[in-house]
């Protein structure tokens, strides 16, 4: 599902960063529940979801999503 979403992060909004935050909250829940189960896979899916989450989690990235918010124009890309 985070997959999908982050197709979607050119022309979405806020919500989806939210959306995305949670999502990988919870695969962090899944990463943990599998490798306490002794799974060693649960570890990956654990860093995936705390690597999506850390930078989505940034200011900036608040910044960015809410940036056609701000004037109805996207920014230009450089």
């Amino acid at each position: 599902m985070l997959c999908v979403l982050a197709f979607q992060y050119p022309k979405a909004g806020n919500g989806v960063r939210v959306t995305s935050i949670v999502l990988a909250s919870v695969q962090i829940l899944f990463g943990l529940s599998a490798t306490g189960q002794g799974m060693p896979l649960g570890i990956l899916w654990l860093g995936a979801a705390i690597a999506v989450i850390v930078p989505l989690s940034q200011g900036s990235a608040g910044q960015w999503f809410r940036r056609h918010q701000a004037n109805g124009v996207p920014p230009h890309h450089r």
